[in-house]
C-alpha cells in the first residue's frame, strides 16, 4: 500500500509535466486519472492498517469490511473521473487545439506505463496471496492507469504521424469510457462485498473442505452460510 503511494505521487508529477510539454487532451486524461491514484492509495493504505487490527467489543467479526468500503471509494472516484473526461474530450473534439513536444510526452508516458504495471502486478500478486480486496483493487487501477498512459502514448504518436488533431480528443474520449466502465465495476464489486453476496467460488471451497475433513458422525451441513471480512471468513 506504501508503494502504491508513492509510486502514484511521483507518476502524478511526471504526468503534469508531460502535459504541461504537450497540452495534450489525452494526456492530462491520465494525468487527472493518476490523481485519482493519490487519493486511494492513501485510503487503501489505511484500509490495510485498520483491517489488521485485532477483533474487539465493538468488532467482534474484525475490522475487515473496511476493504471493501476502500475498493468502493476507489471506484466512485474512478466513475466520476470517467465522467468529467467524457464531457472534457467532448469539448476537445468540438474545439480542438495543438499538441505540443509529442516527442517528449511519448517518453514520458511509456516510463509511466512500464511503473505502473510493474507495481500493478506486484499489489494484485500480493493481494491475491493475502486475500485483501483493496490491495487487488488498487493493483488493477494501476493496470488501468497504465493503460490509459499507453492510449495516450499512441494518441500523441499519431497526432505527430498525421497532423490529425483530433485524434488527441478522440483517444481521450475512448480512455473516459473505458475509466468509467471500470469505476462502475469496482463500485459493483464493493457493494456486493459490503451486502454479503454470495461468493460461489468461496462457498465451493468451503464446502469441498468440509467433504476433506468429513466424519462417519456427521449427519449433514444444513444452512451453510460464508461472510468474508478482510481475509478472515466467517
Amino acid at each position: 500500500g506504501l508503494l502504491s503511494l508513492v509510486v502514484s505521487i511521483g507518476l502524478v508529477a511526471t504526468k503534469f509535466y508531460s502535459y504541461h510539454l504537450t497540452r495534450s487532451q489525452a494526456v492530462l486524461t491520465d494525468a487527472l486519472e493518476s490523481i485519482i491514484n493519490v487519493a486511494t492509495s492513501g485510503f487503501a493504505l489505511y484500509s490495510l492498517y485498520l483491517a489488521g487490527l485485532p477483533k474487539d467489543e465493538n468488532h467482534p467479526y474484525g475490522h475487515g469490511k473496511v476493504e471493501n468500503l476502500s475498493l468502493g471509494f476507489e471506484g466512485a472516484l474512478i466513475f466520476i473521473a470517467g465522467v468529467f473526461i467524457l464531457y472534457s474530450a467532448t469539448l476537445g473534439l468540438i474545439h480542438p487545439h495543438p499538441v505540443a513536444r509529442p516527442d517528449w510526452g511519448v517518453l514520458l508516458l511509456a516510463g509511466t506505463a512500464v511503473v505502473n504495471l510493474t507495481v500493478g502486478l506486484l499489489l494484485v500478486r500480493t493481494g491475491k496471496r493475502l486475500n485483501s480486496v483493496a490491495l487487488v483493487g488498487d493493483g488493477q487501477h494501476l493496470y488501468i492507469d497504465a493503460l490509459t498512459s499507453i492510449v495516450s502514448s499512441g494518441a500523441l504518436v499519431l497526432v505527430a504521424a498525421t497532423g490529425i488533431v483530433r485524434c488527441d480528443a478522440g483517444a481521450a474520449l475512448l480512455l473516459g469510457g473505458f475509466i468509467l466502465v471500470n469505476g462502475g465495476r469496482m463500485l459493483r464489486h464493493a457493494v456486493s462485498g459490503l451486502m454479503d453476496e454470495t461468493d460461489t467460488a468461496i462457498v465451493a471451497e468451503v464446502i469441498a473442505e468440509l467433504q476433506a475433513q468429513r466424519r462417519p458422525s456427521w449427519i449433514d451441513v444444513h444452512n451453510l452460510r460464508v461472510q468474508r471480512y478482510g481475509a478472515n471468513l466467517h
